[in-house]
């Protein structure tokens, strides 16, 4: 930090900031949720499915079942069988994907891990006695090719307070593209 002008640099203070809370909840998770409910319990419907005809299979004997029956009764249940286990084995499929779909998309939502370099926030107090032109400086290293790779912007928030009426304040910052910008703030 440098400072030039008719003022004094009275506290420069680093604190950490908090970064907001990530979003818990999506539509896209909502609605991978709802099809993962929907998935499971079909599942479970086909899963009891086979189970009951295996039971009633069992429940079979040879006393109530005559010998003309039990080709046509053996067929109905294999062809039950097998429509039910290639529904089984889709739903499996399809709350695996929906599993996975959901773990991906809580990760989206949670973000990528802070880095506790980042988040600082600078606090300075200038106090100048009589009207001048003060210049600040503020220094900060920010590659912008990190800043492109980890998604993370570099941000400047500014708040200026003034204790008397009808003073100016130009603030002056290089852009990226090289060329300066100037923003001015009065108290009138």
């Amino acid at each position: 930090m440098e400072g030039r002008g008719p003022a004094t640099i009275h506290d420069v203070t680093l604190s950490k900031t908090k970064p907001p809370p990530p979003p818990t909840t999506s539509p896209r998770l909502s609605s991978l949720l709802t099809s993962l409910t929907e998935t499971t319990k079909s599942l479970a419907r086909a899963q009891k499915s086979l189970d009951a005809l295996s039971t009633y299979l069992s429940t079979l004997d040879a006393q109530s079942t005559e010998s003309a029956q039990l080709q046509s009764i053996l067929d109905a249940y294999e062809s039950t069988a097998a429509s039910l286990d290639d529904k089984v084995t889709r739903l499996e499929k399809e709350k695996q994907r929906l599993d996975r779909e959901v773990k991906e998309e809580k990760a989206a939502l949670a973000g990528p891990k802070g880095n506790v370099k980042l988040g600082l926030e600078a606090t300075i107090a200038v106090f100048a006695e009589f009207e001048g032109e003060v210049e600040i400086t503020i220094i900060y290293g920010s590659s912008t090719l990190f800043q492109i790779a980890s998604g993370i912007k570099c941000t400047i928030h500014l708040f200026l307070s003034f204790d008397q009426r009808n003073l100016v304040c130009a603030v002056r910052y290089p852009r990226l593209d090289g060329h300066e910008r100037e923003t001015c703030y009065s108290y009138l």
